[in-house]
């Protein structure tokens, strides 16, 4: 990670705070910054929900090719996905903080994807699944939230 979006991050995000302190009620700066730790978070643990590593998110799901082929439109359309998760889980359980919601959509995506990978051979749909967690879908499948 290059220099200065480690300090941004250092600077602005607020992950032990909720989220209404941490992603509500902040300003553009402090809300890139969030996302791109978001980003990195998601890539860095990814694999914790996952069985055996075969079902964990990794970074070729989040953007075709993986993170060295991206592209600002891919890094765009994740950060929009994962601003949508946030908004998504805030309603829902505003006092969580940054880390909790990002675990919580691991476990969301790696349940969808041991699922996927289950019963095909094709790539894993992110950009669907991902849509499908924001709308509440896979509440049903998961034991409530970590």
């Amino acid at each position: 990670m290059p220099i200065f979006q480690l300090l941004l991050i250092v600077i602005f995000v607020r992950r032990n705070r909720s989220l209404e302190i941490g992603w509500k009620n902040v300003g553009g700066t402090r809300r890139l910054a969030t996302l791109v730790w978001a980003s990195g978070f998601l890539v860095t643990n990814g694999d914790l929900g996952g069985e055996a590593g075969a079902s964990g998110i990794k970074a070729q799901d989040l953007i075709p090719g993986g993170l060295d082929r991206a592209e600002k439109s891919d890094v765009a359309r994740l950060h929009a996905q994962l601003a949508s998760w946030l908004n998504y889980w805030m309603t829902r359980y505003p006092r969580d903080t940054l880390e909790q919601a990002m675990l919580n959509l691991i476990v969301r995506l790696s349940k969808a994807k041991a699922g996927w990978i289950a019963e095909r051979a094709d790539p894993f749909p992110f950009d669907q699944v991902i849509a499908a967690a924001c709308q509440g879908k896979f509440e049903q499948y998961v034991d409530g939230k970590v």
